[in-house]
């Protein structure tokens, strides 16, 4: 579950900005325990009238009593049921869930098994956001058995046999990861109309304002779009394989690449290329958000589009991805405007900059966003990276041992005009006959 680069995966440090918002239970992909990942964040438990009910789940488990948790979370599930906290009971459910299995091996498929049969029993509010977390699980399980699958590149257990996931075969599981994200996006809707602002029991808080994922069904299309986006395709690559190139409409402006249907074209025969699905996603993002009034998920949306798609490219002749790309970012200045976001844009741009060198142009690209948004993520970003250009450095190098014809002494620098050197003298045969014979002494 992971993606661009103003919307960034959980639990990681970084300079760069987090997503608004990630679904907690991303947390099995690492093959660790849920509860006791959050535990030192308490934070991250739901407030209000479970708020001590909660806490106690949460000791439970970091106590290493599976039982007692899963008794204080019955309660805890019906009291949210109850109150109509349906982020509360979708929680519960993955948490028990969680808890139930957490004992079993990284290979052990009980979890995606247990995971599916609650969910048909499940409150109907609940199912989406459920069916969501069985996406993110089921790459979680290929991830942590990735090994196992690697070299099983056909034959295996049937694809309804889910307890048997462990005996799939490449191509199978993947498939399954696919549906799994497509069922989760493509849910009637049911997503789209949840404000993660009212789901925050099931949501991690990122970095970045909740604008720029204002719906649970944002956080989700994110997390597919990165299993796209990890180029994950079961097989490997076939000879017709789909490649994206820099004049593609994908780094035009947003009409451009929301009517570009490459999937249409009578000459794009790899139709399971994770280039078209990831696509295909961010034309859903962008056609959902389009009419918005707050332009903020939209641009979000947009700059993620140009930053993967510039990854994704490859030259067409004379046509650099570097020069599109280039491009599309001041095409987005034009129509980002005022809007904060333009200082990410703006930090993109300056990074480009710098690769090819241009440290002069890329420290005031980034020091005019940085003064013009100097709150916003982007603008620390680009606060950052000037403080990175102006870093002074130096190093030296030589030789250990000098004799004529006498070696050179090698300076390398930055932001720095004067270097002084000073030889000392040293008496080595003294030093070996003190017993110090290592230069280093």
């Amino acid at each position: 579950m992971n993606t661009t680069t103003h919307g960034r995966p959980l639990c990681r440090l970084r300079s760069t900005p987090r997503a608004s918002y990630r679904i907690f239970f991303i947390v099995p992909i690492l093959g660790v325990l849920l509860v006791n990942e959050r535990s030192a964040h308490a934070e991250d438990l739901p407030s209000g009238p479970r708020a001590e009910a909660w806490k106690r789940v949460e000791q439970a488990v970091t106590d290493g009593k599976p039982n007692s948790a899963v008794e204080a979370l019955a309660g805890v599930e019906q009291s949210a049921a109850a109150d109509k906290a349906w982020d509360e009971v979708a929680r519960a459910i993955a948490t028990r869930v969680f808890t139930e299995t957490g004992d079993r091996p990284p290979e052990d498929p009980e979890r995606l098994v247990r995971l599916a049969a609650a969910i048909e029993t499940a409150p109907p509010e609940t199912r989406p956001v459920l069916v969501a977390i069985r996406a993110n699980w089921t790459w979680g399980y290929f991830q942590m058995n990735r090994w196992r699958f690697q070299q099983r590149t056909a034959g295996g257990a049937e694809a309804s046999e889910l307890a048997r996931i462990g005996e799939w075969d490449l191509p199978t599981i993947v498939s399954e990861i696919r549906k799994r994200f497509a069922a989760a996006v493509d849910g009637g809707g049911a997503l789209q109309k949840l404000p993660v602002g009212e789901w925050k029991a099931l949501l991690t808080k990122g970095t970045m304002p909740d604008a720029y994922r204002p719906a649970v069904w944002d956080v989700v299309i994110h997390d597919a779009i990165a299993f796209a986006a990890s180029g994950e395709r079961g097989l490997a690559d076939p000879e017709d394989a789909f490649e994206l190139s820099a004049t593609s409409p994908a780094l035009g402006s947003p009409d451009e690449f929301r009517a570009w249907m490459p999937g249409d074209d009578a000459g794009v025969t790899d139709a399971d290329s994770p280039i078209l699905q990831a696509a295909a996603l961010y034309r859903s993002l962008l056609d959902f958000h389009a009419a918005d009034a707050d332009r903020t998920a939209f641009l979000a949306a947009d700059l993620d589009r140009i930053l993967w798609a510039a990854g994704s490219a490859v030259d067409a002749g004379d046509v650099t991805v570097t020069d599109r790309k280039t491009d599309a970012i001041e095409g987005f200045f034009g129509r980002a405007g005022d809007h904060e976001i333009a200082a990410q844009a703006a930090h993109a741009l300056a990074e480009i900059a710098r690769e090819h060198d241009d440290l002069v142009e890329a420290r005031a690209i980034a020091a005019r966003a940085m003064e013009k948004h100097p709150t916003s993520v982007g603008g620390q970003l680009c606060r950052n990276l000037v403080k990175e250009i102006d870093a002074k450095e130096l190093s030296l190098a030589t030789e250990r041992a000098w004799a004529a014809p006498w070696p050179v002494v090698r300076v390398t620098y930055r932001n720095l005009t004067k270097v002084h050197l000073r030889l000392a003298k040293a008496d080595w045969p003294a030093r070996l006959k003190a017993g110090k014979p290592n230069p280093a002494w």
